[in-house]
């Protein structure tokens, strides 16, 4: 049998010295093919005739949203006229796919693109989604541009909120013989698209949650599909809602998946971006959907989320002016998990269990500074030889309410957080008759699970 083994390996330079070069084991051979690439350059108006009625499709499991908002669409096709766009736009060759996919026996795949063929479409879009469509869109005339343009006559024409049909005939006909570079990629089967798709902007690389969105994983399109049914929601949280073409939304509820999953250990329900890609990668290579992803979890994880939701778009407290806090969001998850899991539902309005749930907040916050400058008043007093730097060390602030508020994304300071906040808001809601009285068993009776008390908190 070969083993491996490190090697050295000594080769002659140019000027007859010798370098070392270090080579790990030995040589492998490639089991997969090398694609087909055809780089050319393509007109606007050959790439209309190729993809204007619709052609090219945009798979939302690999490319990233349409994020460009005017004024960086207007620069784009200013820049087009003027023949400054040097980069390029990347698609797939759909029949092409379809047979490298069934090469490799993943037929999953090939159907999936096999549809998008019955759909009409010819090629997918691997990188250039928003250069392309905002494109199509102007040149359609669904689309208005603002700025400078370059006619065929060589004269330069200003426009504001122009749509194709407002340009003059010279314009026009600049733009229509405009050119791009187009690569074809044929050949590749569907689950290496996202891989594609990742290579190709290595240089400028998407943010952690569009890369966990491109994995070819259930929970990827699952997550994504949920939160984008919960589109009017995001917007009205401080925090998420300048970040939602970038998928921090998606992001938002994977995170919140994590907190509320009732198996996942500790030490992999911390929302950090180390945590969400090992939980999305579960799903790689699975012959079937792995446990953690179970039907029956994300049915009560997203019957939670709908009851914060209802609570936090029904209050009156913050207007539709006014952003929620995300500490008040997370704390409404709190609330919403711990009704939820104990068939309580409210019993008055929205607003005064809302403003309760702040208010806890709020007053734990408070609390917990007065209580910490009160323990370091007392641990000095009993070791009064002590400077201050080691009374503060005695009273970390970590062992503080107002301290897990900031640290969220910890697993064990969020639960500690969620413990506390509990145990004073079911005290304060049932006394003041704002839940309803459970009527049924817990929902929890119906895991397999045992859960203990801890557990029963970190849920």
């Amino acid at each position: 049998m070969t083993t491996s083994k490190k090697r050295t390996v000594r080769r002659r330079t140019e000027k007859g010295s010798t370098k070392l070069v270090k080579r790990v084991g030995n040589p492998t051979p490639f089991k997969g093919e090398m694609y087909t690439r055809t780089p050319q350059l393509a007109t606007v108006a050959q790439l209309m005739r190729e993809y204007g009625d619709g052609e090219l499709y945009n798979d939302p499991d690999i490319q990233r949203r349409v994020v460009w908002v005017n004024p960086v669409s207007s620069k784009f096709l200013s820049d087009l006229s003027f023949g400054r766009v040097g980069s390029a736009v990347a698609v797939a060759d759909l029949p092409t796919s379809i047979r490298a996919s069934l090469k490799l026996n993943d037929k999953v795949g090939a159907e999936k693109l096999q549809r998008e063929v019955a759909n009409g479409y010819t090629d997918s879009c691997l990188d250039g989604q928003n250069r392309l469509l905002n494109l199509i869109k102007f040149m359609k005339n669904d689309l208005s541009f603002t700025g400078t343009m370059l006619g065929d006559d060589k004269m330069v024409y200003e426009y504001k909120d122009a749509r194709f049909r407002d340009l003059d005939p010279e314009v026009q006909r600049q733009l229509q013989t405009s050119s791009l570079v187009m690569v074809k990629y044929y050949g590749v089967p569907y689950g290496e698209h996202w891989q594609v798709f990742l290579a190709l902007n290595s240089g400028v690389p998407p943010n952690a949650q569009e890369k966990r969105n491109s994995l070819p994983t259930f929970i990827a399109g699952e997550l994504r599909y949920q939160a984008e049914q919960r589109a009017t929601f995001w917007p009205r949280i401080n925090g998420i809602d300048k970040k939602i073409t970038r998928m921090y939304d998606v992001e938002s509820l994977a995170s919140l998946l994590l907190h509320f999953h009732p198996t996942l250990p500790e030490a992999s329900r911390s929302t950090t971006q180390e945590c969400l890609t090992s939980f999305y990668e579960k799903g790689l290579n699975a012959p079937t959907v792995p446990a953690e992803y179970d039907t029956a979890v994300l049915k009560r994880f997203y019957d939670i989320v709908d009851l914060a939701e209802q609570i936090l778009m029904n209050q009156t407290i913050h207007t539709k002016s006014s952003l929620i806090p995300y500490k008040s969001y997370w704390a409404t998850m709190f609330a919403a998990g711990w009704m939820y899991d104990n068939n309580w539902t409210c019993a008055g309005n929205f607003t005064d269990l809302y403003k309760l749930i702040r208010e806890t907040d709020i007053g734990l916050e408070s609390a917990s500074r007065t209580q910490q400058d009160k323990d370091k008043v007392t641990y000095k007093t009993n070791n009064p030889t002590l400077a201050q730097p080691e009374v503060d060390e005695a009273c970390p602030d970590n062992n503080y309410y107002w301290k897990w508020i900031p640290r969220n994304q910890q697993a064990s300071l969020r639960s500690k957080r969620q413990k506390a906040f509990l145990d004073e808001f079911i005290s304060l809601a049932q006394k003041e008759q704002l839940l309803q009285q459970p009527s049924t068993p817990s929902v929890l009776d119906a895991y397999a699970f045992s859960q203990d008390e801890d557990e029963d908190d970190d849920a």
